[in-house]
């Protein structure tokens, strides 16, 4: 059977204001090349070009976090990326030696810590995020002020109807990592950061 518009198509399809199987298939098509586009072509090539200590995505995701949010602890900045403890805390020793990052214990913990951007990690973390938005910015010129701010509303529609529809999860859901937003429509739908376990508050 052929996978597409022509086969396994849903039986729901088509009826009410369901969207038939072609335009969902459109918009997976053009989805998944969006996501492609950004993550895995743009955001490796300009990594490579800001970091020249050639960080991994996982770890310039850390730097950013923590460049976003200093003082957070190790275990917090885990959760929010989807990586373990072990993983997490390798990467910040990691970026630590680099010397973009600074890791500092907690006075009531002594197994945490907290870390904080060095100013030549904020410096990455800056560079890159010019070189992403100059490159990003002519692609969306073509769009005036209005349809920019529908596209963002009709793709945070779509994230929030699919994070309802979700059981909630004990472990990370999504990996916002290096791009959280205060009011995330996703967290004001479910009550709390999807990217927090259940027992945490956001």
């Amino acid at each position: 059977m052929a996978i597409g518009s022509a086969g396994m198509r849903p039986a729901e399809a088509g009826r009410g204001n369901n969207p038939p199987s072609d335009e969902m298939d459109r918009f997976l098509h053009a989805a998944h090349l969006l996501g492609a586009l950004l993550r895995e072509i743009l955001e490796d090539r300009f990594l490579g070009t800001a970091c020249p200590e050639r960080l991994t995505r996982v770890q310039f995701c850390l730097l950013k976090l923590v460049a976003l949010a200093p003082g957070i602890q190790v275990g917090d900045a885990c959760r929010r990326l989807g990586v373990s403890p072990a993983a997490g805390s390798k990467n910040a020793e990691h970026l630590v030696q680099l010397g973009l990052l600074d890791r500092r214990g907690v006075a009531r913990d002594r197994r945490a810590s907290m870390l904080f951007a060095t100013e030549e990690g904020v410096r990455r973390v800056l560079d890159y995020e010019a070189l992403k938005t100059n490159h990003l910015a002519p692609a969306l010129a073509g769009l005036d002020t209005d349809h920019r701010r529908h596209l963002c509303e009709q793709l945070e529609a779509i994230c929030s109807e699919l994070a309802d529809g979700m059981r909630p999860l004990r472990d990370p859901c999504f990996r916002c990592a290096g791009y959280p937003e205060k009011g995330c429509s996703v967290a004001e739908i479910r009550g709390r950061c999807a990217l927090r376990p259940a027992d945490r508050p956001t």
